[in-house]
């Protein structure tokens, strides 16, 4: 079984001081072998456990940041000094050093917005995309199923043309879009794509769904509850076919089967 990605960039640690450090390194940091190794040692030398690090490369800054959050419970004089030793380091650019928001809760404050792939991207949680999907259904009945649909056919068909992109920058064909697309979908959250039987000449395929995020919503149903998957990846495959097809959604989570399943003619 696949695990989960915690992607908040915050700790909830009650009753302790955590600190966060976010610091911005040189774009040549990441061919360096021992940087992590020389910043750990800043932190154990001083007896300050790390409870978390995360890295990502910033294209519009051209440098890599780290955030890194440490338990300065029984440490709290020490905090500077540590901060001190960070920005001795070779390829440091910056530190921001972040104190606990309110009793806890520690959050890196410095970023404005999240980025997926250099492109800008918002995040739903669970209670957030719950609403927005049943409440469409409840509100709209029939037409808001219709609806979704469609707002899913117009994302799939975006997502096609932007990936497409990426891949014919790497040479790729065909091939490395189907695996492109399988690992986007999963790591945006949609669910685990599977896409098989493609058929390029008779514009056929056969996609399996696990785990869906919008199908999860409605366990217990009778019937196929996919809108928004479904016209996600009708839109998506239309791109890729170059002609626009319809999906049948053949199996269904909601309905106890263990995936759904994804017919395109």
């Amino acid at each position: 079984m696949l695990a989960s990605f915690e992607i908040g960039n915050f700790v909830w640690e009650p009753n302790r001081y955590v600190v966060c450090f976010n610091i911005l390194f040189d774009r040549g940091a990441q061919y360096e072998h021992g940087i992590l190794a020389l910043l750990s040692k800043i932190f154990s030398d001083r007896g300050v456990p790390i409870l978390s690090i995360k890295t990502t490369v910033s294209i519009r800054e051209n440098a890599n940041r780290l955030t890194l959050f440490a338990d300065f419970s029984q440490r709290r004089n020490l905090i500077r000094e540590v901060e001190s030793s960070i920005r001795s380091l070779n390829y440091v650019k910056d530190v921001k050093v972040i104190e606990p928001l309110f009793n806890g809760i520690t959050v890196d404050t410095t970023y404005a917005y999240l980025t997926f792939a250099g492109e800008r991207a918002v995040i739903f949680r669970k209670p957030l995309f719950e609403g927005l999907i049943k409440g469409i259904r409840e509100k709209f009945g029939e037409a808001g199923k219709t609806f979704l649909y469609h707002m899913g056919f117009i994302l799939g068909r975006e997502a096609s043309v932007n990936q497409s992109v990426i891949v014919r920058k790497a040479r790729g064909g065909v091939k490395e879009t189907i695996l492109l697309a399988e690992e986007i979908f999963k790591q945006t959250g949609f669910g685990i794509l599977k896409i098989s039987d493609l058929d390029l000449l008779n514009k056929r395929a056969t996609i399996e769904v696990y785990d869906s995020f919008e199908c999860g919503l409605f366990k217990g149903s009778k019937k196929p509850e996919s809108h928004f998957i479904r016209g996600f990846i009708a839109g998506y495959m239309s791109s890729l076919f170059r002609i626009k097809v319809s999906t049948f959604e053949a199996k269904c989570i909601a309905k106890g089967d263990p995936h759904c399943l994804f017919l395109i003619r």
